[in-house]
């Protein structure tokens, strides 16, 4: 007999209202022996405000393939086996929604409801525990593959102990249930993309102005009036915390029109830098969300966080008192996604950021048109519909930490 032991991480608990596949993992086994193993990332073209839990946040799925991609192999890859899984009528209530129709259902063995058959005597059920009372070794805990991996170890001793007590020909007979499809094609191909490619890719996705930097001439032959043309243009494209390839593009040419050294970009890399953690200083503090932007930003620009922490120091030291920013008064904006920062130690939900953005002048709109200024979102790789709107009718997105720097609000 075959079994497929699968295991998801989702961005949420209901595929009927939305929630949709991050990632799966099937591990296949044969024989009480791992054959094969199958993991991906999925993107699921929607907000992720669960990564807390999983770890997959917006930006690492961005590149993974869509559901639809891998559907066929999945098909296939499951088909003749029993499936497995760790509380089986969550992961096999998201794969029906995804692989049948709808008024089909799957089958399958749930490794929770095994354990009570061979041994009812264990106090908790969840996978850590099962794992532990078996002594499974069980690591990376909410990754798919690692799940994935710990159930089917776990399968593997439950289904030892029904056969020792029960009888391996009523272990066949009883809750075998093979996944059956009638359409079985070689032509899909096996798409994977796991976590540690989707990390490369975004640490990849980071050096893109580092090593653009690293290309250009030592020696300095720009004029200072240019200065402040590639430091507006680099405040424009890092507004969303993200630098694609076409702004790359623009900027590597302005560095070109103005004449630029490796040196001079430095130096505007830790101006603009100085500016933005200027602002964060008008309350006279840098909160642990303000550091956390800056740290991202000092990402993208090829500043280490030793230099970091000495602007920040130096910035402390320096600076007495800025003009909070009013320049957004008048301005219409709309949020999307689920925000993350606090504010006097609450967290702040959108109906408090519209009060806020209202406090300042700024007019609220419920949905994203031409006329829209500015779209905020705590997700710049956001899939709602709202960021996917914006995008095409080219409306300005701005991540959440540069909403609240530009209004010269202190959040956690």
């Amino acid at each position: 007999m075959t079994y497929s032991i699968v295991d998801l991480e989702t961005t949420g608990f209901s595929p009927k209202r939305g929630d949709k596949i991050l990632e799966i993992s099937v591990v296949k086994v044969q024989d009480d022996k791992v054959v094969d193993k199958y993991s991906t990332l999925v993107n699921p073209e929607r907000d992720i405000s669960n990564y807390h839990i999983h770890g997959v946040e917006p930006e690492i799925v961005k590149k993974a393939p869509l559901f639809a991609d891998i559907k066929g192999f999945l098909i296939n890859f499951l088909s003749g086996s029993t499936l497995v899984a760790h509380n089986a009528a969550f992961d096999f209530r998201f794969l029906e929604h995804e692989l049948l129709d709808q008024n089909n259902s799957l089958e399958g063995i749930c490794t929770i409801q095994l354990s009570r058959l061979v041994d009812s005597s264990i106090p908790s059920r969840n996978l850590d525990t099962l794992c532990s009372y078996y002594d499974i070794s069980h690591q990376n805990n909410h990754q798919a593959l690692a799940d994935a991996m710990a159930t089917a170890n776990l399968f593997l001793k439950l289904k030892q102990e029904y056969c020792n007590s029960f009888g391996e020909s009523k272990f066949r007979h009883e809750l075998n249930h093979p996944f059956e499809t009638a359409n079985i094609s070689t032509a899909f191909s096996r798409i994977e993309y796991k976590r540690d490619s989707a990390l490369n890719d975004l640490q990849r996705e980071k050096l893109k102005l580092q090593l653009l930097v690293t290309r250009l001439p030592t020696d300095s032959i720009s004029k200072n009036e240019s200065s402040r043309q590639y430091l507006d243009l680099l405040c424009e494209i890092l507004s969303d915390r993200m630098i694609t390839d076409l702004e790359l593009k623009e900027l590597e040419e302005l560095i070109e029109d103005l004449s630029l050294s490796k040196k001079e970009l430095i130096k505007l890399h830790k101006q603009y830098l100085r500016e933005v953690i200027h602002v964060y200083l008008l309350d006279g503090i840098v909160s642990e969300f303000e550091y956390l932007d800056l740290k991202n930003l000092s990402d993208l620009l090829g500043i280490s966080v030793k230099e970091l922490d000495e602007l920040l120091m130096l910035s402390k030291a320096s600076l007495n008192s800025l003009n909070k920013i009013q320049g957004m008064k008048g301005k219409s904006i709309c949020f999307t996604g689920q925000l993350r920062s606090k504010f006097n130690n609450e967290p702040v939900d959108r109906t408090t950021a519209q009060k806020i953005a209202q406090q300042h002048g700024l007019v609220i709109k419920k949905g994203v048109s031409k006329k829209l200024n500015y779209l905020v979102t705590a997700d710049p790789s956001s899939m709602s519909g709202k960021a996917k709107k914006a995008k095409e009718l080219k409306v300005k997105i701005l991540a959440e930490p540069e909403f609240w720097r530009i209004l010269g609000i202190s959040v956690e």
